[in-house]
């Protein structure tokens, strides 16, 4: 049985503690195994007190075979040889049982990391990941096993991960007579407009109208985002947001050598809207009115203040400001303010308006010729 308990360690070596279990179980069933004082044949009493004559001729007397403890376990005596193959056997199938219950019970120490193929790792959720040294083309499975990722659209590449439900009304507004500076002069710049949007929505920016009928490009940016443009008579730009605030720049230049003047109207989702432009002109006569004048109209959503705030810096102005109410077959005008020998609008204008009403607001220079000035204005309604 010593034999029988060291093969078992020998050839576990990757498993010490089993080995160990399984040498002290073997000892243990050795010594229940071994034959005892109950093995022993009971003594006739009667023999000892009248032992018979030992005869070479008498045949051997047939001995019932008793009962032998081993534990609780009782079973017929056997045999020494058949006996002793008994103890091994029943000793080899018991260590091997025991082997196999620790070996499921306990997993083994393993020699080495495991090296899952890129498949395996992709189709468990719980499975490690390759390691560095791993080449990511190691496994044709990896490509197979994972679905490619969608390239995310170009219009939408500036949104944020956070999206708002939040919505908000519509704004337009309508800036007319602007003369746009050749694409092709060294020196041109580009009527610029800026704006936020809230919550999500559509944002547009067309040119509506055109004299003479050329081609003028448009383009429109959202925050940091790609300029998307487009060239024509009447070209048109529509974007979706879906952040909470988004700043929006739209410009305006001649496609080419000619300065057209046109019409933009711009469409956003705001609460309280407000438009600024950099970049207009401001001049005197005897200049067309499209170098002398900013005019816009609006359609407001809700009674409130309207506002324009404009500025012409390094150069001064006899300017006059014109509000007109157009919401109805005849123009009503409401307003008039003229600012001598001016740099600025100062203070701000403010008017109150009145909802569901669309206005006609103009700035206009009516003194002489000056340089080619940039002027900065922004207008703000309900």
């Amino acid at each position: 049985m010593d034999d029988v308990s060291a093969q078992d360690s020998a050839q576990d070596e990757t498993d010490l503690e089993a080995a160990a279990a399984l040498a002290q179980l073997a000892t243990a069933l050795s010594d229940a195994a071994a034959p005892n004082e109950s093995d022993a044949p009971p003594v006739d009493e009667t023999a000892v007190q009248a032992p018979a004559e030992p005869s070479a001729q008498s045949p051997r007397r047939f001995r019932r075979p008793r009962m032998m403890t081993a534990g609780l376990l009782r079973v017929p005596s056997i045999p020494p040889l058949a006996r002793t193959w008994l103890r091994r056997a029943t000793v080899v199938a018991l260590s091997v049982a025991i082997v196999l219950g620790l070996s499921a019970a306990t997993p083994l120490p393993k020699l080495g990391p495991p090296a899952p193929t890129a498949a395996l790792a992709a189709a468990s959720p719980t499975a490690p990941g390759p390691s560095p040294s791993q080449s990511p083309s190691a496994s044709p499975a990896a490509s197979t096993s994972e679905a490619p990722s969608p390239s995310p659209s170009p219009t939408l590449e500036w949104h944020p991960t956070a999206t708002t439900t939040h919505t908000s009304p519509i704004a337009s507004i309508t800036f007319h007579n602007l003369m746009l500076d050749s694409a092709t002069d060294p020196t041109h710049t580009a009527r610029t407009f800026t704006f936020t949007s809230d919550g999500p929505g559509i944002v547009s920016a067309s040119i509506v109208a055109t004299s003479p009928s050329d081609s003028t490009t448009i383009c429109i940016k959202a925050e940091d985002g790609t300029d998307f443009c487009q060239s024509g008579a009447t070209p048109e730009l529509n974007q979706e947001t879906v952040r909470t605030h988004s700043l929006w720049t739209v410009t305006l230049v001649s496609a080419n050598a000619s300065t057209p003047t046109v019409d933009v109207a711009l469409a956003w989702p705001a609460d309280s809207p407000s438009i600024s432009i950099i970049h207009g002109r401001f001049q005197g006569s005897p200049n067309p009115d499209s170098l002398r004048t900013l005019a816009a109209t609006f359609r407001t959503r809700a009674g409130g203040p309207l506002s324009l705030i404009a500025a012409w810096p390094h150069a001064t102005a006899d300017a006059i400001l014109t509000l007109t109410d157009i919401s109805g077959s005849r123009e009503l005008a409401l307003d008039s303010k003229s600012y001598a020998a001016a740099e600025s609008i100062a203070p701000g204008y403010s008017h109150n308006a009145v909802a569901a009403h669309t206005y006609k607001i103009v700035l206009y220079n009516e003194g002489a010729n000056v340089a080619p000035t940039d002027l900065a204005a922004t207008i703000a309604f309900p």
